[in-house]
Order: C-alpha cells, then structure tokens, then sequence
C-alpha cells in the first residue's frame, strides 16, 4: 500500500494521559533516521570500541631498553671424531669384549680376534681334544683389537665367531657427541668458535642445554640454490638421552643491543615496501599505516630503527577479551 495520510490513535500517556493522533508517514520517518543513527553510533563503538581512546585496538607503547638477540638453527647430533676400527687382514672374532653405548680408553682392548689360518688350526686341534687345543692356544693366542681413541662405542657390527675382512669397520668409535647445526651464509658472520649457545632436543623439548660452537665448516652445502655451513656446537653436560641423529634446535646468543627502541613483535607488519605499524588517524576513523625500520630481534621483542620515537603509541587489533594485553605487560616495562 503505497504511503499517503493515514492516521491511527497510539496510547501515549503524557502529562495528561490522553490518546494522540500521529501521522504515520512522519511517525515512519522520524523512526528510520533515529534507527539510522543509534546503528551509526553502535557501528563506530564496535569498530573502535573501548575506553582506550581507540576501540578495538590495544594500545601499545614504544620503549627504550636492551634485546638479547639470537641466531636459530636446526641440526642433528653427530660424533665429532668418528672413527672405524679394522683389522689389517681377514680373520674371526673369538672374543667381545666392548659393548655398544660403553666407553672406552685409547688401548683398551675391545676384541680378540684370529687371523683366518690360525682360525684353521684351532679348529682343527680342538677335534682332537682339550689338551690338544690348549698347546696351540698358549703356542698361537689371540690377537687383541685395541681402541685407538678415548671415547664412546657407538657401533659393535661383529659377534664371537663371525668371519670379517681387511675392509670391514669392526667397531665404530666418537670421542664426543655434539650437534651440527646448518647455518645460512648471510647469517655466518655472526657465529664465532667458542661462541655461547643453547640446545633444545625434540626428544627433551623442556630441557634447554648450555652449549659453545666448536667449529665452523670451510667447505659450503648447496640444496636447492640455499648455500649453508655446517657449524658443530659442544653440549657442556650432555644428558644420557642423547643419541647420534636426534634432530636438535640451536640457538646462538648474540651480543646484546643497549639503548634501543623496541616493540613487541606482533605490532609489525609486512608489506610489499618492507615493515609497518598502525597509528591512530587524525581524522578517527580506521587506524593508519607508518612505515618502519628494523633491526634485531629475541623473539618476542624487535628494534625499531627507524619510523618511530620513544613514547609513540601504536596500535595493535583485540582479537578477543582473552587475548587483551594488560596496560600492565611486559609489553609496556622498560628493561634494564
């Protein structure tokens, strides 16, 4: 029914209680625009709501202080010194001694072993007898395989009676665990030998373990046109669950910066052009873009070298009430 003059008796008590009549086309109109305006109004609280002057967004606080930076890697646990134990000629293990996983020192013996022709002969004297055996035994006796480090035996791949030749790794030896890490070339300038360092295992994601770099490889790896080095860190106290292969993380402490302006680093955003923040309009609407410089970062702070000064507020969205961070936080605490 299209609008024209109608009018209807609507129950308005007032001052004096009576029945008005109100025309329906202005009634209508008046309804709609102040309908428009209450979701007006409730449009910009939600956008920007909050007491924090802009709603929606927690406020941030640009602050001076120190990061501890560090370099991440991964890698695995390798023997530092790996090192095979042959015999010079074929032969026959007559007795182990040295167990996997058991250490051993630079000497000791780990086998005695035969050579193939005096295997012969003790199996031939032992047909005839005890007595027999024993005068070619103390005659000919067993040769002793020996260890020629100081270290662990991470390998026994022969058992008592077994034949082995020249060519053949009898044990396998490591003076010492470490991890090897894979460190990017741009990043290589900043690892050094004895630099100090952390191990996390996937195995022990709770346990972090001092660690130093004990060398840094010379010769490149190349996979897929990424160009890393191999860097060997040692584990200071290396707990009884490390094993040869355990996928590891390093992190390489770097030097701290003192006097630095920094953020959080949720408040960064990336763009095309580089890094950016979001700062408050002039005009109060949606927050604006300010492009940023920066610099190192831990983690969880980065440095802001460029964009920003010490004091300014940036803003970062409130996902959610559990999310908020409290004008309290850590965020907003100088460091020493």
């Amino acid at each position: 029914m299209a609008f024209q003059t109608l009018t209807f008796s609507m129950l308005l008590w007032g001052k004096y209680g009576k029945t008005r009549s109100v025309n329906l086309k202005q009634y209508t109109l008046r309804a709609s625009l102040f309908l428009a305006v209450v979701i007006g109004l409730l449009g910009s609280f939600m956008t920007y709501g909050g007491a924090s002057g802009q709603p929606g967004y927690q406020q941030i606080r640009v602050e001076k202080g120190s990061i501890e930076a560090s370099l991440l890697a991964t890698g695995e646990v390798v023997p530092f010194r790996r090192v095979g134990v042959k015999f010079p000629i074929g032969g026959r293990v007559e007795k182990v001694i040295g167990q996997e996983g058991a250490p051993c020192k630079k000497g000791e013996v780990l086998m005695w072993v035969s050579s193939l022709e005096r295997a012969a002969l003790m199996d031939s004297a032992q047909l005839k007898g005890p007595k027999e055996l024993a005068y070619w035994q103390k005659r000919f006796p067993a040769t002793p395989l020996v260890a020629p480090i100081t270290g662990t035996i991470i390998r026994r791949n022969f058992e008592e009676g077994q034949i082995f030749t020249e060519f053949d790794h009898i044990f396998t030896l490591a003076d010492k665990l470490v991890v090897e890490a894979s460190v990017d070339e741009t990043d290589l300038g900043q690892i050094r030998v004895e630099q100090e360092a952390t191990v996390i295992l996937d195995s022990e994601a709770n346990h972090h373990i001092p660690a130093r770099v004990a060398s840094i490889a010379f010769e490149a790896t190349t996979n897929a046109n990424v160009t890393t080095y191999k860097v060997k860190v040692f584990l200071d106290e290396a707990p009884k669950v490390v094993r040869i292969g355990l996928t590891a993380n390093v992190r390489f402490h770097l030097p701290a910066k003192e006097g630095i302006l920094w953020l959080p680093t949720e408040a960064i955003k990336a763009h095309e052009q580089g890094f950016y923040v979001l700062v408050a309009s002039v005009n109060g609407k949606q927050p604006e873009q300010k492009t940023v410089k920066t610099g190192i970062t831990d983690g969880h702070r980065i440095e802001i070298v460029s964009g920003l000064n010490a004091g300014d507020i940036v803003l970062v969205p409130e996902l959610s009430n559990e999310h908020l961070i409290p004008k309290t936080s850590v965020f907003q605490m100088h460091l020493k």
